[in-house]
């Protein structure tokens, strides 16, 4: 019987306690049950949000593009998936070159791909010999003319079709790069 005559005191004291007593109350004796409850919520929020990222990024396959090339390729890039009934999931971004005097278009690049946000990329000369250098990037270099990408394309400089091994994608990115390339790489590393 001790336990509901504890209980019956309790919940008189609290009763006759003011609004700013209670909540004093509360947050003295519960602080650590609440911090720990939104810690847990917090954690299963972020885990959620990182799933569902994740699963819809691997939706979308990545293509790069430089500014100055941009208009014209892109829509050879969407003729190619039209022609191969791909599926929807293409997501373009346009960068300046790497040779920019502000250095731009180096971050810009670097931030694609540090960020997983890249498949493929049609680059000039000098950032495909920068992309080739570094030996974690693991790509394979087509150039643009002998590529499906580049049939009919013209440009002042010679371009390249680069493409990234080990893409979060996976079979999908493959298959895609196999689309913009249509033949073998002429360089890997």
């Amino acid at each position: 019987m001790k336990p509901d005559r504890d209980r019956v005191r309790a919940k008189a004291m609290f009763a006759q306690m003011s609004p700013k007593e209670k909540r004093a109350h509360i947050l003295r004796y519960y602080w650590p049950h609440m911090a720990a409850g939104l810690f847990v919520l917090m954690v299963a929020v972020a885990l959620a949000v990182t799933c569902y990222n994740n699963a819809k990024t691997r939706d979308y396959v990545y293509v790069g593009i430089q500014q100055e090339y941009y208009e014209q390729l892109q829509p050879r890039v969407e003729q190619l998936a039209a022609e191969a009934d791909w599926p929807e999931g293409l997501n373009y971004m346009s960068y300046p070159s790497t040779s920019s005097p502000d250095g731009m278009g180096s971050m810009q690049m670097v931030m694609y791909l540090s960020a997983d946000q890249l498949d493929a990329a049609v680059c000039d000369e000098r950032t495909t010999t920068l992309l080739q250098q570094d030996e974690t990037m693991r790509c394979q270099v087509w150039p643009l003319e002998d590529t499906a990408l580049g049939q009919g394309h013209t440009a002042d400089e010679p371009l390249f079709l680069v493409t990234f091994a080990d893409t979060a994608r996976g079979e999908k990115a493959v298959q895609f790069q196999q689309l913009l390339a249509g033949s073998a790489p002429v360089q890997s590393n």
